[in-house]
């Protein structure tokens, strides 16, 4: 019965096995130009939520950049603390980046890092020390976890989410409080140069939040896989759908399947080698 149900959830959060179809707006200047311009930079992860308990997250990404000739140690990866609010996280995003100071940086973030590293971005006086910032599936219009922390139809779950997770944390990630924050950034136009928003085109809308909730936890548990427990709303939200300058990638992949590598799973990791190798080549 445990294989079954694996196979099922595996099924759910991990499916594509062809070439990612990526859709960039004009106005994008998202490559870089020469491949080795990698290896002049240094290289940030910052990881999402429940990064302690997923030790495949995003290490197919440093496999792929040391194939590309970037030194290992030319790679740091922040894996911030699952339930601090972002705001707090940015904080801890800028002293990890201040021992950088004198390097040229790109970022590489996904989900509740992502969000995080927006808002590291928002209160640096000068970002010429950032090359570029993909930000990957960042719940840019808020996460189902405010929902379901708030659910009134569903007084135990609610309840029991309340038990794990601050009600403050859940409430940073209301629709309304995160449309807050990104109508500042709108105006940061060197902050809006330099950052690639990369949105998937669904996360399962039509899966009721319990399940995707137990199929989540479940994964990450014991398998260290999952589509984001943060249930992120993965689009862009109108207000900086609008924005002129914005530099905006859609993919055909769902919250986190471009993300973690199960080390027998080599036909997706080719998927992921290509993925990146349309962002950077």
């Amino acid at each position: 019965m445990k294989k079954l149900f694996t196979l099922v959830c595996y099924s759910l959060v991990v499916h594509h096995l062809g070439a990612v179809n990526m859709k960039i707006n004009p106005n994008c200047s998202l490559k870089l130009n020469k491949t080795q311009d990698l290896r002049r930079y240094h290289i940030v992860l910052v990881k999402g939520i429940l990064n302690e308990i997923s030790p495949y997250y995003m290490n197919v990404y440093q496999d792929y950049l040391q194939s590309k000739g970037v030194l290992a140690h030319h790679i740091h990866v922040i894996n911030s603390a699952s339930f601090v609010k972002p705001q707090q996280a940015a904080f801890d995003i800028k002293k990890r980046l201040a021992q950088l100071s004198d390097k040229k940086i790109i970022l590489i973030a996904h989900s509740k890092g992502a969000l995080e590293t927006l808002y590291y971005m928002q209160h640096q006086k000068d970002l010429a020390h950032i090359k570029k910032a993909y930000l990957i599936n960042g719940p840019l219009d808020g996460a189902s976890i405010y929902q379901l922390a708030h659910e009134k139809n569903h007084v135990m779950m609610a309840g029991l989410l309340k038990k794990i997770i601050p009600t403050t944390y859940a409430n940073s990630f209301s629709t309304e409080y995160v449309r807050k924050q990104l109508r500042e950034i709108e105006h940061n136009k060197e902050l809006v140069k330099k950052t690639v928003f990369i949105q998937s085109q669904t996360n399962y809308d039509n899966v009721p939040l319990k399940y995707k909730l137990i199929a989540n936890l479940y994964m990450r548990s014991f398998h260290q896989v999952g589509d984001g427990l943060l249930l992120a709303r993965d689009h862009i939200p109108k207000a900086l759908q609008d924005h002129p300058t914005l530099c905006k990638v859609t993919l055909d992949a769902y919250h986190d399947e471009l993300l973690k590598v199960l080390p027998w799973d080599e036909k997706k990791r080719v998927r992921v080698n290509a993925f990146l190798d349309q962002l950077f080549f």
